[in-house]
């Protein structure tokens, strides 16, 4: 692009208009800094200060409505009331506090749990005193006291860090507001720098510009027409100026050359005119010298003739070279012209096929070929290819003089043979080859066996350790029922005694007795179902079969004080596969959950398990949650290995989840996946779904 006088001052007026735009944003961009660190000093500390401060205070308020109780006997529900209304507020503040504290969220979980605990002791303090009285609740009323202090500890840390956080923040302000100063007076003082360089470089350039022109019409005044010099960066009206100015020189120049070339053609005419006589005189003396010159002549001739001989004998022994190289080679090597006439084959082809050099020539390489083995119009089109200088390489079978066929491996060429247009053919013997692959193939087969053996005395494994499992579910869940009829039955003979032994009593225990055994029966119902192994993939619902899988632990959960909470799930949503095996995936998810939180969690604390469900992109993802704690970054890689385990001898196999992620994604296509969410572990099953059918899947 030319450098023009406007473009100069245009660049000028954009460097000014630089410096005004950087000096606006580096002032925006502060002001924005100072606006998210006061925003942030809002939330925290002031949010988080409030809402611990409301924690405290609500749960002195809930002390005194108990104190209150004890003391002077308060009205029950009404007290209950205001405590429900509290725990709103509480919990509110709590989900305030959590989501924005900054400093250690150990201390606002554990606030939170004390909370919660509090509000526990509270509540049962008024449930003791609706159903026990108040002497009974009093015995209960000291257990929180504890809880309280520690829960005000918390809160008074989470204040105290909360406060050091709004110092931090105001110098953090200072500093921000310093810096952007700073970066306001750099910014213009570099930038008026550039100003007067660019102002100063423009100056310079117009002086030197004119002072040149100025010296070059000094030398044409003074006779001197020596073109300017035109620089490339020069500005874009002095380097047209300086070619107008040339244009006028070369003319001037040009001029006066002809008037000179006149004046020295004369002078040339009349030195030619004595040339002349010269030259004559010279004649004879180039006639003596061209008699030399053919004496020469001959003897090169000769020399020239010798050399010939020479180079015939270094062509036959190029020739001579050539054929041991051809030779030499191990592979067979077939020269064919372009309609597939051999014309010759190397030692290596008369090895191979037991023919001779002479036996080749002249013939077609059918007569090589086996018959009935080989593709020959997939073989016409390939040596085409080749002709047109496509290489090729290919499978072929042989057959040699004995009869012996074999296959190889042949590449197609096309070239020169002496100045002949041929075709290059390269022939190897891969009967050891095909051979090992064949042993690797069956190899590989036997292998797979072994791996399939395995895998299926793994999930046997896995079945029977389940089977364990689902026996404990079922003590858990008979025990209840066996319970109440040892009572119905234990009741008869007292009601035989006192007389109520009537038709009446007998229906009703015979309906008792009969709604009990046909609980007891229909668990049996679903461990056999459970266990039965699944012939043939199906279209089943996922909503169903995760209820069932739920119902064969959920006795098991209660028992250990674990509560289960399972989300909507889409009753239309199914998935093509195995529902037995998924509902074993299932259950041992479900399993290891509740043992994580037996050996994680201490006696009193929330102990939750989650099952969510999401749609999306044609893939239902079921979701089974715990708050135990979360698995040890270091062995999260490993949770899905054959036999790997973090229970105590005894208490597991290692194979439950390994079966699981067998089961998941090489039977049903999906995938099984595990990470730490929030103050637990989260597995994720992902399955194709199937559409929606017009009628569940019992």
């Amino acid at each position: 692009m030319n450098l023009t006088i406007m473009r100069l001052i245009i660049a000028n007026i954009f460097i000014g208009a630089v410096v005004l735009a950087v000096v606006s944003f580096v002032a925006v961009k502060g002001q924005q800094e100072n606006a998210e660190i006061s925003a942030a000093l809002y939330k925290h500390p002031f949010m988080v200060t409030n809402a611990v401060k409301n924690i405290k205070d609500d749960v002195k308020t809930i002390h005194s409505l108990v104190d209150e109780v004890i003391a002077h006997g308060a009205d029950l529900d009404e007290t209950a009331a205001k405590i429900a209304v509290l725990e709103i507020s509480i919990q509110k503040n709590v989900e305030t506090a959590k989501s924005l504290y900054l400093g250690d969220k150990k201390t606002a979980i554990d606030a939170e749990v004390k909370t919660k605990e509090i509000l526990r002791f509270a509540k049962h303090v008024i449930e003791t005193a609706q159903r026990e009285g108040l002497k009974a609740a009093e015995a209960h009323h000291e257990d929180w006291r504890a809880v309280e202090y520690s829960l005000f500890e918390s809160i008074d840390k989470m204040i105290n860090f909360a406060m050091e956080h709004a110092g931090k923040y105001a110098e953090q302000i200072k500093n921000n507001s310093k810096n952007s100063q700073q970066q306001f007076v750099s910014i213009v003082a570099v930038f008026a720098a550039i100003a007067f360089l660019a102002a100063l470089f423009t100056v310079r350039a117009l002086r030197g510009e004119l002072r040149s022109i100025g010296d070059f019409l000094v030398d044409i005044k003074n006779g001197t027409y020596k073109n300017i010099e035109v620089s490339k960066n020069e500005l874009y009206e002095f380097k047209e100026l300086k070619h107008g100015l040339n244009l006028m020189v070369d003319g001037i120049a040009k001029s006066r050359e002809e008037l000179q070339d006149a004046h020295d053609e004369a002078i040339a005419l009349n030195e030619k005119l004595m040339e002349n006589a010269r030259e004559l005189e010279e004649v004879n003396t180039e006639m003596e010298v061209a008699l030399e010159q053919a004496k020469i002549a001959n003897e090169m001739l000769s020399v020239q003739s010798r050399e010939l001989e020479e180079k015939n004998v270094e062509l036959k022994e190029g020739e001579e070279s050539y054929k041991g190289l051809f030779n030499a080679i191990r592979h067979a090597i077939y020269i064919q012209d372009l309609d597939g006439t051999f014309l010759a084959v190397n030692n290596g082809a008369e090895e191979m096929y037991g023919y001779k050099n002479e036996e080749f020539v002249g013939k077609n390489p059918l007569f090589v070929s086996a018959e009935g083995k080989n593709d020959l119009e997939d073989l016409g089109r390939r040596i085409r290819a080749a002709i047109d200088g496509r290489p090729q390489r290919f499978e072929f079978w042989g057959r040699r003089k004995n009869g012996e066929e074999f296959p190889k491996d042949l590449s197609i060429v096309r070239g020169k043979y002496f100045g002949q247009d041929v075709l290059i053919a390269i022939a190897s013997d891969i009967t050891k080859q095909k051979r090992l692959e064949n042993d690797l193939q069956t190899m590989v087969a036997e292998e797979t066996d072994k791996r399939l053996e395995k895998e299926r005395m793994l999930a046997q494994q896995s079945k029977l350790a389940m089977m364990g499992e689902m026996i404990g579910n079922i003590a858990h869940q008979w025990r209840q029922p066996l319970n109440a009829l040892a009572i119905k039955v234990q009741d008869v003979p007292i009601a035989l005694e006192v007389g109520d032994l009537d038709e009446k009593y007998a229906l009703d225990f015979k309906n008792g007795s009969m709604a009990l055994i046909n609980y007891m029966s229909g668990t049996i119902d679903d461990f056999r179902s459970f266990f039965k192994p699944d012939k043939q993939k199906i279209r089943f619902a996922l909503k169903n079969t995760v209820e069932k899988a739920c119902v064969l632990i959920k006795d098991s959960l209660h028992f250990s004080f674990i509560e289960l909470e399972v989300l909507p799930i889409d009753e239309s949503v199914y998935a093509y596969g195995y529902p037995n095996e998924f509902s074993q995936v299932l259950l041992n998810i479900l399993s290891n959950a509740k043992d994580a939180l037996k050996a994680n969690t201490t006696m009193g604390s929330d102990k939750r398990i989650t099952v969510s469900f999401a749609l999306s992109d044609g893939f239902a993802r079921l979701s089974v949650s715990d708050n135990a704690g979360g698995i040890d970054e270091a062995i999260m890689d490993k949770v899905f290995d054959p036999y790997f385990t973090t229970k105590h001898q005894g208490q597991g196999t290692g194979l439950g989840l390994y079966m699981s992620k067998m089961i998941v994604e090489q039977n049903m296509g999906g995938t099984l996946t595990v990470e730490n969410r929030g103050d637990g572990a989260c597995f994720t099953v992902s399955l194709p779904t199937s559409g929606k059918a017009e009628s569940l899947q019992d």
